[in-house]
């Protein structure tokens, strides 16, 4: 159980109202009916989950395997959503005060069942939906040479669908399974005496109905699908001890994420109040938090001091490519691509530890979550809330171990 939202500042809904009629603009007139409305939303879910799941290796000579896997799952889910609008100082369902609240927050509010006439749906929902799954896996693993493993792999994944408890409309209560079929092909390889380490990954995965988080352009998100998406990509990771103090470490990736088929997701603010269309055609963008490349590199340096005590450094930078961060993917308000660096410097024993670390040493300014401010599109004054990542940060770390 849980209260969505309590307006109950008449200050600003009568100021807004009271400015609505003084400028003969309606919508904002009819902002003054919000002043005490309270909403409050039950929502009751159930779940029945059994699997049986199965995995075996098979040498198939002294340098080949074949690793087979199974999983099978059935699972059944019900739910209860109800929502419903009242004045708060009064205690009473207000009709008029419904019915804005409904054209406001695109909601669909319960009448506590004083209101019969059908003037908007009655939002006291109900599911229930039973579904099954069967997951097989394949990999298939080659020594090539003693320090050297090539591998392909095929496996097939689900995510259940369910029912969304956030959402406010009657009509995204519900969202369907996910469905995915994953190929990868790489590489696992030491060298050197076997102080370096190498590892190199190609994939391909291939979604269907991915199940993707929208903003439903007033005050929450709802979770739908995008019918189907494609990510692919290589990843290179490696390690190297350079001397018995020091080690290198580093990683690369490329990402191509692409929806191959989603419309009706939620178009950004700007754009849906200029054009008036409030659904855009997602096909052929990529997705949230998908940066087309990413590396790391880390030096690490570990030495004695005394018998039982070690003198611990890390200095690593990450970069990552520009990325959206708004589930709109909204290109102005995009994530630029940057380079993060932080350092830790410790004393460690057995069974304890001192150390200083730093992040975001070059105070970078990153927004790790970008979205559109509740209400400003309503208020025809498209605005975003951002999260941003800490700036420069230094932190003191004790530890103890038993």
């Amino acid at each position: 159980h849980q209260s969505l939202f309590l307006v109950d500042d008449q200050n600003l809904w009568s100021a807004l109202g009271i400015l609505g009629a003084a400028t003969g603009d309606p919508n904002l007139a009819a902002l003054g009916y919000l002043t005490n409305l309270q909403n409050n939303r039950n929502y009751d879910g159930d779940s029945d989950l059994w699997a049986v799941f199965a995995q075996g290796t098979f040498n198939l000579s002294d340098r080949f395997r074949l690793t087979l896997g199974a999983r099978y799952s059935d699972e059944k889910k019900s739910a209860h959503r109800v929502m419903d609008v009242i004045n708060s100082q009064t205690g009473q369902f207000d009709l008029t005060q419904a019915v804005v609240a409904n054209a406001v927050f695109g909601a669909d509010f319960k009448t506590l069942g004083e209101v019969t006439d059908g003037l908007y749906p009655i939002h006291d929902l109900r599911g229930e939906r039973s579904e099954s799954s069967f997951t097989p896996s394949a990999i298939l693993e080659f020594d090539a040479t003693e320090d050297t493993m090539l591998y392909v792999s095929a496996k097939k994944g689900f995510k259940s669908g369910g029912f969304d408890s956030q959402g406010n409309a009657a009509g995204n209560f519900e969202f369907e399974d996910e469905n995915v079929k994953a190929y990868e092909g790489g590489m696992k390889t030491r060298f050197a005496g076997g102080v370096a380490e190498l590892n190199v990954a190609l994939f391909y995965t291939d979604y269907q109905d991915l199940q993707v988080s929208q903003f439903d352009g007033t005050l929450g998100f709802v979770v739908g699908n995008a019918a189907a998406a494609t990510s692919q990509g290589v990843e290179l990771d490696g390690r190297w001890a350079i001397t018995d103090k020091w080690t290198l470490l580093g990683s690369v990736g490329y990402l191509d994420f692409t929806f191959d088929d989603y419309q009706g997701a939620a178009c950004p603010a700007m754009d849906a109040l200029i054009t008036g269309e409030e659904l855009c055609d997602f096909t052929g963008k990529p997705n949230i938090f998908t940066p087309e490349w990413s590396a790391s590199v880390s030096l690490d340096y570990l030495t004695p001091i005394t018998g039982s005590m070690n003198f611990h450094g890390v200095l690593d930078t990450n970069y990552v490519d520009e990325q959206f961060v708004d589930v709109t993917l909204n290109p102005d308000v995009k994530q630029d691509s940057f380079t993060k660096l932080n350092a830790r410097i410790a004393l460690e024993a057995d069974w304890w530890s001192v150390a200083l670390v730093g992040t975001n040493l070059t105070d970078e300014d990153i927004t790790t979550f970008i979205t559109d401010t509740p209400l400003s599109n309503t208020l025809g004054a498209p605005a975003y809330t951002a999260y941003m990542d800490r700036p420069r940060t230094f932190t003191l770390q004790v530890g103890f171990y038993y």
